[in-house]
């Protein structure tokens, strides 16, 4: 005894039943919410976005079947003359968006032609139903829908649907990614149609549904989300490369930029340097000497000593002989709050300044830079 109708039958047992309609509705969902989530991760994800619109499309028509079963629930009628024609236009609308999103999405064309042909097969497939369920309601008593015409010509139909999307699968080869797994969907719902349809021109399946179909369903559209994922996955890697590029890029040391001879500037006015010190360091020296200068500052975390240690710092790394730290808080007044020699190695204790007698200090404060101090010029 052939076992494979017994295992195929447990898809159209209710529990068999309820299984399939929540596997599908939550396959078809987390294809879809992957795909979202890579689109919003910048408006140059144009292939997710396509996968995105048209996984949407797919949930919605399953959630559509559902939407049927509690329509014959509400209304008390038998589910037979609902879902039967109902799941099979479910079924075709599913295979023509799905072959879209695995046939179109990885396509850098414009596919606008595209999309108006999806809709008016979609539209032709709603319209098709429509007929279908006025005239099985009524025969839904008497016969079975596997025996009747109609239900033979939505099987035959979208078997044709899976072969002119493997057709165009194979022309389409330079456009579409992951070729081997889109291909295994169509294959895998063509063996479900074609046994189906085998059965029922045979005359040995009875009933309104069909088990190979449900399971092909099933198998196919965990394929798709393997298809997505592996989608999600190159466009990260993709990103990350593009990062490790633009970081090892910039990473690398510019050649100079040579400018054109122009006539020599004006000498700078003379500056006051410390004794010892260079008049040009290197940028890593200077880098150094503010570490240096930073450790000492920080030396201590008492905050009472920290004016102290600035002022021992920079006497310490730029050789100086008096550093103080002034405070200008008064208009005619500067507060000297931390002063070190460096020459005797001894703090000067705190003072007031009088800023009248003080003109080169007052120019510094306003300028904001170095000037030298003169004897003359200064009483203090």
């Amino acid at each position: 005894m052939d076992s494979a109708p017994e295992f195929l039958d447990l898809f159209v047992e209710p529990t068999g039943e309820l299984i399939y309609f929540l596997a599908v509705i939550a396959i078809s969902q987390a294809a879809m919410l992957m795909v979202l989530g890579q689109r919003m991760r910048g408006r140059t994800e144009v292939a997710a976005g396509r996968y995105t619109g048209l996984l949407t499309g797919v949930v919605l028509a399953w959630i559509s079947l559902m939407g049927g079963g509690l329509y014959a629930l509400i209304t008390d009628t038998a589910d037979k003359a609902v879902l039967p024609p109902l799941e099979r236009a479910v079924s075709a609308i599913v295979i023509v968006l799905a072959s879209a999103a695995l046939l179109v999405a990885d396509s850098d064309r414009r596919q606008r032609g595209t999309w108006v042909l999806i809709f008016l097969v979609t539209a032709g497939l709603v319209l098709g139903y429509v007929y279908t369920a006025g005239e099985w309601y009524d025969l839904a008593a008497i016969e079975d829908f596997n025996d009747h015409r109609l239900g033979l010509l939505w099987t035959f139909l979208p078997g044709v649907f899976i072969i002119v999307a493997m057709s165009l699968l194979v022309t389409r080869f330079s456009d579409t990614a992951d070729i081997p797994l889109k291909l295994l969907v169509f294959v895998i719902l063509l063996i479900g149609y074609s046994y189906t349809l085998t059965r029922m021109t045979a005359g040995d399946l009875e009933g309104h549904t069909s088990g190979a179909l449900r399971l092909s369903f099933m198998a196919a559209l965990a394929i798709v989300v393997t298809i997505v994922y592996r989608l999600v996955l190159d466009r990260l890697s993709s990103a990350i490369d593009e990062v490790s590029e633009y970081a090892e890029a910039i990473s690398k040391p510019q050649p100079p930029v040579v400018l054109p001879p122009t006539s020599p500037p004006p000498p700078p006015e003379p500056t006051f340097r410390p004794a010892g010190r260079p008049a040009t360091v290197s940028q890593a020296a200077e880098s150094m000497t503010l570490l240096k200068a930073i450790g000492l500052m920080l030396e201590k975390d008492d905050p009472d000593t920290i004016p102290r240690q600035i002022a021992t710092a920079v006497a310490t790394v730029l050789k100086a002989d008096v550093v103080a730290l002034v405070s200008h808080e008064d208009e005619n007044w500067a507060d000297m709050i931390a002063a070190y020699d460096h020459i005797q190695q001894r703090h000067i204790p705190g003072l007031a300044l009088n800023l009248d007698e003080q003109p080169t200090l007052v120019k510094t404060l306003q300028d904001r830079r170095q000037a030298r101090l003169t004897e003359t010029e200064h009483l203090d």
